[in-house]
């Protein structure tokens, strides 16, 4: 007979068979690859900010995975292309998966990393700040079961290591220069919006003196050719019949 136990201990194993299979689905769903997904790992690699903005918009996934299941945010070295993936979905915790032994020839593993642990290596600390900014987990360890921290210093990334053993002053510092870039960047679209209305004038200024220009050479050559009718007239009209008829100017 089977007991309350039993019963209790097949039903954490069959949700727990469910839990696999879902997380296989989406594995598998994740790594299938677009033409747009490539684009768009290849656009991040290359720190190409304007094509990875593009992609994302055409339907580039962020939350695409690669070679090693690498997302587009783990090769991203570049603050603007980070933002952009992680405002677009991208998980700042998604870890890599390896081969056995697959790892640096400095014995950095492949296999568990999160971004985090992933640019702590490569010594990107300013994607670092971005990524606690994003509640990036500081807990979480790879296969060797380091952790984010633990890969800064055997990386001796001194800068990484310091932000994070502190990362409410790195965040704090993250968002302080996000501040900074936003009003850069809007005192830049002002100034651009400035010029574009400086020119628009110079381009309504230059098109008001054409028309001027246009309607006095037309008045000038009227003028010419009513000169040139009276001399004409002059020389065919007898003169007591031009006394007779009038001016020409009353003859259209």
């Amino acid at each position: 007979m089977i007991t309350p136990k039993e019963i209790k201990a097949e039903e954490a194993r069959r949700l727990a068979r469910m839990r696999r299979a879902g997380q296989l689905i989406s594995e598998a769903t994740s790594v299938i690859s677009t033409p747009l997904d490539r684009e768009l790992m290849d656009a991040a690699d290359r720190c190409n900010q304007e094509s990875v903005k593009t992609l994302l918009k055409e339907g580039a996934r962020a939350t695409h995975r690669g070679l090693f299941f690498m997302t587009p945010l783990h090769v991203s070295a570049r603050v603007a292309t980070s933002r952009a993936l992680l405002n677009e979905g991208a998980d700042v915790n998604a870890s890599t998966k390896a081969k056995p032994r697959a790892k640096f020839g400095s014995g950095f593993s492949m296999g568990g990393n999160s971004a985090t642990q992933h640019v702590a290596f490569s010594g990107h600390h300013d994607i670092v700040r971005v990524l606690l900014e994003n509640k990036a987990d500081l807990r979480a360890k790879n296969e060797n079961g380091d952790m984010a921290l633990n890969t800064a210093a055997a990386a001796l990334q001194q800068k990484i290591v310091k932000m994070l053993e502190n990362p409410d002053e790195a965040v704090a510092k993250a968002r302080k220069e996000l501040k900074i870039a936003e009003v850069a960047e809007a005192a830049e679209k002002a100034e651009a919006e400035k010029e574009s209305v400086k020119q628009r004038r110079r381009n309504e200024n230059k098109h008001r003196r054409e028309v001027e220009e246009d309607a006095q050479r037309l008045q000038d050559e009227k003028k010419r050719a009513v000169e040139e009718l009276r001399e004409t007239a002059k020389e065919i009209i007898p003169k007591d019949l031009a006394y007779r008829l009038g001016p020409l100017e009353h003859y259209p």
